[in-house]
């Protein structure tokens, strides 16, 4: 699933440090779901609830904390939109809380201002027509979140890297060193001296490491080069 509005989790979790694993850990499964209606999504988290409006809140290390969310099934958008304490979710609605206007469209992002923007954006879209009921706004929704996705990957540290899977990946252990390094994805690609575009299509799965790279992760990173040609 694409998730935005990751920067609150980075925020929540540096008021709230005992969250943070729990946080990460459903970051990470949900970043790796690929639900397409409610029944997918119960499988793997059989306490969330469904509210209204679209809007799923999921219960975070115990029910200490909630999560409310606004999922798009159709194009497979998590758009985060509160994350509290019990205490303080008690004192909101979760059916409204965070409405935006509708503005215009706009698919790039550079600035602060253009991602807050488009953070209305995408609201707007999602207010339009309900899940399913228009394919032509299920794909703005779809390629806007990608969108901001990408913004936030350039700009967003995670508090603590995301939980790695058995079988790590070369993208897993480049985000590891981010966060040890305490670096934003751009920051890494100026110091392997590639386009941050370039990382971007690797940490993706959308382009093979090759020879040149391979020696830059292992001279600047010190990546085995036995692992690097294991799992690329």
């Amino acid at each position: 699933m694409v998730i935005i509005k990751k920067s609150v989790l980075n925020s929540f979790g540096a008021k709230y440090p005992d969250a943070i694993p729990s946080l990460n850990e459903w970051y990470a499964k949900v970043k790796a779901a690929d639900w397409r209606n409610h029944a997918d999504l119960q499988t793997m988290f059989l306490s969330a609830d469904y509210i209204t409006n679209e809007r799923y809140v999921f219960n975070i290390k115990g029910n200490h904390y909630r999560i409310v969310v606004r999922i798009r099934f159709s194009s497979r958008t998590v758009f985060i939109k509160f994350i509290g304490t019990h205490k303080s979710y008690d004192s909101i609605d979760p059916a409204t809380i965070e409405q935006q206007y509708k503005v215009e469209m706009t698919m790039e992002i550079s600035t602060a201002a253009q991602y807050e923007q488009a953070l209305k954006e995408i609201e707007a879209l999602m207010n339009a027509f309900s899940d399913g009921e228009n394919t032509i706004n299920d794909s703005k929704i779809g390629d806007l979140a990608k969108t901001i996705e990408e913004y936030e990957d350039r700009h967003v540290v995670m508090p603590m890297p995301l939980v790695i899977k058995k079988t790590e990946t070369v993208p897993d252990v480049i985000e590891l060193k981010m966060f040890e390094k305490k670096m934003k994805r751009k920051d890494m690609a100026k110091l392997l001296g590639i386009t941050d575009t370039r990382l971007s299509e690797v940490m993706h799965g959308k382009r093979k490491i090759n020879m040149e790279l391979a020696k830059r992760l292992y001279n600047t990173l010190g990546i085995d080069p036995k692992f690097i040609l294991e799992k690329s």
